[in-house]
């Protein structure tokens, strides 16, 4: 693997769309379940469940309608979830790159469900075989 040295800069006023090889102070998040802060955020109402297409607060662990693609901050001492102008603002990014990076975080969050499902259905039809086999002899 190549890795190659970037600047943390946390001062978020020094990046900008000139600003080059530095980390970009963000952690992007794809949740396919309701839990962690996600729940909390939405049973104190900082979040609106109809926003997430549900018409009241959904239990722990139930499963979102859609993928939600969430950002937050990484180089503070307790991360933040973000709006997009905000994220935008303090990492430096355009509109354009930001959405190149959710395009690239749901396929590859698509790609790892796929294959999750693959090898637990694979799993699955393995364990019905062994029982087959089992209850054969």
């Amino acid at each position: 693997m190549l890795v190659r040295k970037v600047d943390v800069i946390r001062d978020y006023k020094k990046l900008d769309s000139k600003t080059k090889n530095y980390l970009i102070p963000l952690e992007v998040i794809c949740r396919h379940y309701v839990s962690g802060s996600l729940h909390d955020r939405l049973k104190d109402g900082r979040v609106d469940p109809k926003s997430l297409g549900f018409s009241a607060v959904p239990k722990y662990g139930e499963r979102l309608p859609e993928p939600l693609f969430e950002v937050t901050t990484k180089l503070e001492e307790v991360d933040r979830n973000l709006d997009e102008a905000e994220a935008l603002r303090i990492s430096g990014l355009s509109k354009s790159e930001m959405a190149t990076i959710r395009e690239a975080v749901l396929k590859i969050d698509g790609q790892i469900a796929r294959e999750v499902g693959s090898a637990a259905s694979s799993t699955s039809t393995a364990r019905r075989s062994s029982r087959s086999t089992r209850s054969a002899r």
